[in-house]
């Protein structure tokens, strides 16, 4: 019985790990062309994640956390 939000990730991670390549088996079997499309810009992805994104993740996280309202918890006074 899942009774936390971590014991959901501990128990849906291991299913997605499962899942996902299953998928893309199907969907490679169904659509050739645009899985292998995918495969062939899976190096320039990589490439722009690792490198591009990565790098700047902190920047982004900063602005998108000083963009978005503060939330109600944090904005309570402690006695």
């Amino acid at each position: 019985m899942v009774s936390s939000p971590a014991d959901c990730h501990s128990f849906l991670l291991p299913l997605l790990h499962l899942l996902l390549p299953a998928v893309f088996a199907v969907f490679a079997l169904r659509f050739p062309p645009l899985s292998a499309f995918l495969l062939a810009s899976l190096p320039s992805f990589l490439f722009f994640f690792f490198f591009l994104f990565l790098p700047f993740a902190p920047f982004l996280s900063f602005l998108l956390l000083s963009l978005s309202p503060p939330s109600p918890i944090a904005s309570r006074t402690s006695p």
